[in-house]
């Protein structure tokens, strides 16, 4: 039985690979940097599944790893912090072909090297994490019992000098003595006050960042005042620790608002803060007010710092508890000159109560609520709609969210799509379908899509309408003309589908200047594969304003094109390629890259390479002063790395 060596099933599958593919894989800006990574490559190696890994040295020193499968397709692993295929795994790659293409054979990886260590590490704790420095001859663990009966022999002043000079070489160890004495001769009342001065201190001085530098930038320390109120809380002080938190939470909010970071504040505030929910239940405040505190600075909580009700889980929390805390947030409601007048910060109060309810086994409140609630805020149809569907009240959900639709169809637009979508999965429940298609196809009046066409299709073969729904989609494409007043006495086909449930209050169809619809014609056409119409629909385009015409567009027709009408497919990519070339931009060279890449598969298909070739050159000519055109012209070559 004979094998297959390594190095000759890694040129087996590099004479797969061209430097085009590479670019596809990468990115042609990626390719061009990983070229000038080759020289960069040490211990290039071969594992015994045939993965190479190496050593690439950039700004630092980094392990990669790159596997070649034998259909061609490229994974990479690297330590750098680039996400997905980066400049090191693209050195990798070109240095094992030139390898190859020099008969210099690549090594099997060597177990016991760096190389190997870091790589398969099982666990972070194997490397040290001064590794780049590190020297073998420290690398064993420390005697113990060795530097204790070194220290053993020492006087007092010795040991407190060599104490002094570890404390200068690590301030660490001197901040923990100073913890130890702190321990000893803990004031409560000495550490509240100084902790309040330091959080107004602290709140008193805005947050800065330069968004053009991480570097540069000011975000006050607020790790003080954790450590203090831990310190509080382990010595039984959890009343002064909500004070604290409660002054924090306030200054901190004004501080946030006058500052102009990039969020570290809101995080060095919030993980301050984090604390109050291990306080709270240890504190003098009954259960039921606990949870209000929670609640009152979750709905003031401006800016996330307390973005939580992880306390309502804890399991100190009992019915009864809850039960005080519903019966205190109905009073509120209720009440004219409440604090929640607001709708948003009304409907937040409801879905609080609504859970409340919940944990208070106070289920059958729910319902009585959200009915007396939808008319101040509108919110609510949608979670009473859903409460009643959940509870098998279909036709009170039917008449909830016709009724809500009416109220939010002009200033709540997304509440009133959704209550009709609501209208339409009920119909689907109760398989209604003549009523979904009317649905569907309001949907697709109102938005024209290929997807929505997709669906109305699917619904209406179930009801044997779709001939007469299509043409009438269509025809709404190309005048802009609604079906429904269509009738037989008309000589047209009436509309097959009944009325909606709801009816829109305002004209939302566009205006006599969005039709005849094109794109979305081109697009239907697309799908049903009318490429005759695709083209004629596309050259109506053309004419009416072709600079209006975006290359999305310009793509999905020559793509759908490019088997029946491949000359008119080459003529848009060339036209896309042409004007991304001439806006002079590294950037767009890589894009052009791409329509040239897909013309080159149809001059393939059609054995026509020399047109192809002849195109390059040409492109080469006009641009031969454009060098980095030139190096991704360069990348589309279909030779292999090893030829």
């Amino acid at each position: 039985m004979t094998t297959t060596s390594p190095m000759k099933t890694l040129h087996n599958k590099l004479s797969h690979i061209t430097l085009d593919d590479i670019g596809q894989w990468a990115g042609n800006t990626i390719l061009s940097r990983g070229k000038s990574y080759i020289k960069n490559v040490e211990q290039l190696s071969l594992t015994p599944d045939d993965e190479l890994v190496a050593w690439v040295y950039g700004s630092k020193r980094y392990t990669t790893s790159v596997i070649i499968q034998e259909d061609g397709k490229l994974f990479s692993a690297c330590s750098c912090p680039y996400l997905g295929s980066c400049k090191h795994a693209v050195a990798v790659i070109l240095a094992a072909a030139q390898a190859v293409k020099d008969n210099i054979e690549i090594p099997l990886l060597n177990d016991d090297s760096d190389l190997a260590t870091f790589l398969f590490a099982e666990d972070d704790d194997e490397i040290p994490d001064n590794y780049e420095v590190y020297d073998a001859a420290f690398s064993d663990l420390v005697d113990q019992e060795e530097v204790k009966a070194i220290l053993a022999k020492k006087t007092q002043k010795e040991l407190l000098e060599l104490l002094i000079g570890l404390i200068q070489h690590n301030p660490i160890i001197g901040q923990q003595i100073l913890k130890t004495k702190r321990a000893v001769n803990f004031d409560a009342k000495k550490l509240i006050a100084s902790t309040r001065k330091k959080i107004i201190k602290l709140t008193a001085e805005p947050a800065w960042s330069d968004y053009w530098s991480y570097e540069n930038c000011y975000i006050p320390d607020f790790s003080p005042i954790t450590e203090n109120l831990n310190k509080l809380l382990e010595h039984k002080h959890a009343d002064a620790v909500i004070e604290l938190c409660e002054e924090l939470f306030s200054r901190g909010n004004e501080q946030i608002n006058e500052s102009s970071d990039d969020g570290e504040l809101v995080e060095e505030i919030g993980q301050c803060l984090s604390i109050v929910y291990v306080a709270l239940p240890q504190s003098s405040l009954e259960p039921a007010k606990q949870l209000l505190w929670t609640i009152d600075h979750y709905l003031e909580d401006e800016f996330c710092l307390l973005d939580s009700l992880d306390l309502f889980d804890a399991p100190i929390y009992h019915g009864s508890h809850w039960q005080e805390v519903a019966n205190i947030l109905e009073d509120r409601l209720n009440s004219k000159k409440g604090r929640y007048q607001n709708r948003h910060k009304r409907s937040y109060v409801i879905n609080i109560l609504l859970d409340v309810y919940g944990r208070a086994g106070w289920e059958e409140r729910a319902i009585p609520l959200l009915e007396a609630e939808v008319d101040s805020c509108v919110d609510c149809y949608q979670i009473l709609v859903n409460k009643l569907l959940e509870a098998g009240e279909t036709e009170k959900a039917k008449y909830w969210c016709v009724q809500g639709y009416k109220q939010t169809n002009n200033e709540w637009t997304g509440i009133a799509s959704t209550l009709k979508g609501k209208l339409r999965e009920i119909a689907a429940e109760e398989k209604r379908y003549d009523m979904v298609a009317s649905y569907q196809a309001h949907d697709f009046f109102l938005s024209p899509s290929d997807k929505s066409f997709s669906e109305l299709k699917k619904t209406c073969e179930k009801i044997k309408c779709w001939s007469e729904v299509r043409q009438a989609a269509i025809d709404f494409l190309k005048t802009g003309k609604l079906p429904y007043k269509s009738t037989k006495s008309s000589g047209k086909t009436a509309w097959p589908l009944p009325a909606l449930e709801i009816v829109p209050s305002k004209n939302r169809y566009g205006n006599d200047n969005c039709y005849p619809d094109l794109d979305t014609l081109i697009d239907i056409a697309i799908l049903e594969k009318r490429n005759d119409d695709v083209v004629a629909h596309y050259q109506n385009m053309i004419n009416k304003n072709s600079r209006w015409v975006g290359i999305k567009t310009k793509d999905s027709v020559a793509q759908a094109v490019s088997n029946t009408h491949s000359n008119i497919a080459l003529k848009i990519w060339q036209g896309i390629a042409e004007n991304l070339i001439a806006e002079v931009k590294p950037k767009s060279y890589q894009e052009a890259s791409f329509y040239l890449r897909k013309m080159r598969k149809v001059y393939k298909k059609q054995k026509n390479m020399s047109e192809w070739q002849n195109l390059l050159q040409e492109i080469r000519r006009k641009h031969k002063a454009k060098r980095r055109l030139m190096e991704v012209l360069d990348n589309l070559s279909e030779k292999s790395l090893v030829d």
